[in-house]
């Protein structure tokens, strides 16, 4: 049976909560907050894995499972949010709880609105479809309401459970979230494994993208802000000055978004300060400037500024060239 996702025992603020050690306010572009308390900051699971990452020298995959693990074997586990871009982020409940699998009661009115799907087909009269009706490609939000009623009621659709679907079905909440973790983010997907560790956890692709939890919750479970330095809330970051203020802060937060505030137009401006436009200093000018930022190299950053690849001047177009002429030999 589906089981109610309940709120943790952090949800109310500890007697004395960890200092919130590199807490960001925005992280990928969404709010790090789910009220305007201290108790209210989050950090997204992605920014964990790449503490993980940055502060325990872990690869990708081994810092995934790590935070997979941990977060199973946590008591009380933590409650779920769901980071929002400008508002507050959303607690993870209902369906979202899911994470795109099925629970036996989502499973029950899955194959319930197929059932009365196959049956307007079968007998549109009864459900009055005839004489210019159209039988609907999906239910309607009200009968798929009366659907989810009956499902909690206790109705079950006429099949029955295989083996393999049991085992595929899941409970909502913590459950269902290491199942996503597990298989999606140690997982190796293409896109995935084409991107720098930073990339990967700030990609839009990737599932699960926006689930954040508590700071105290996220301090307790991995040990989230250990000897790092902290950053006061309060201090504005954005606009940054100029470079050696983009590479301070580079540095000081390794594995943040670079869309966020100005990087990319600092970073663009200064590439083409230094030359960087004449293509035979291009690839210097992108290692010199990697350099002071952290990275080991220039494609990473070039990547940072302009995307996977820089536009392509277009092939000049033949309209307008006289044609070729073509003589006979006589």
């Amino acid at each position: 049976m589906g089981v109610h996702v309940t709120k943790s025992q952090t949800d109310k603020p500890a007697a004395s909560q960890p200092a919130p050690a590199q807490w960001q306010s925005t992280s990928a572009g969404l709010s790090m907050r789910a009220d305007a308390t201290d108790a209210g900051r989050l950090v997204r699971l992605a920014d964990v894995a790449l503490w993980l990452i940055e502060s325990e020298g872990l690869p990708r995959i081994p810092a995934v499972q790590r935070l997979a693990d941990e977060l199973e074997a946590a008591r009380p586990a933590p409650a779920l949010f769901m980071a929002q871009s400008g508002q507050y982020a959303k607690p993870i409940e209902g369906d979202a709880a899911r994470f795109g699998y099925h629970t036996i009661d989502s499973w029950a009115v899955d194959r319930l609105a197929q059932e009365r799907l196959a049956a307007m087909n079968r007998d549109p009269w009864r459900y009055n479809l005839r004489n210019g009706g159209i039988i609907p490609a999906r239910l309607s939000d009200a009968v798929m309401a009366e659907i989810r009623a009956a499902v909690a009621a206790g109705a079950r659709p006429a099949v029955t459970l295989v083996d393999e679907l049991t085992y595929t079905l899941i409970e909502p909440g913590v459950p269902a979230l290491l199942r996503l973790l597990r298989r999606s983010w140690a997982g190796s997907q293409m896109w995935w494994i084409r991107r720098t560790d930073a990339q990967a956890f700030t990609d839009r692709q990737l599932p699960g993208l926006a689930v954040a939890v508590r700071v105290a919750d996220a301090a307790r479970i991995w040990g989230w802000g250990r000897a790092v330095e902290l950053v006061p809330a309060a201090a504005p970051v954005f606009p940054l000055k100029d470079w050696p203020a983009l590479a301070a802060y580079r540095l000081a937060n390794p594995g943040t978004a670079w869309a966020l505030g100005n990087q990319i137009e600092i970073g663009r401006a200064e590439f083409t300060r230094r030359g960087g436009n004449d293509p035979g200093r291009k690839r210097a000018t992108l290692d010199a400037m990697a350099r002071d930022v952290g990275m080991s190299r220039g494609q990473p950053l070039e990547r940072a500024l302009w995307g996977e690849h820089r536009k392509r001047k277009p092939a000049p177009s033949m309209a307008g060239l006289p044609a070729k002429r073509h003589t006979l030999a006589g």
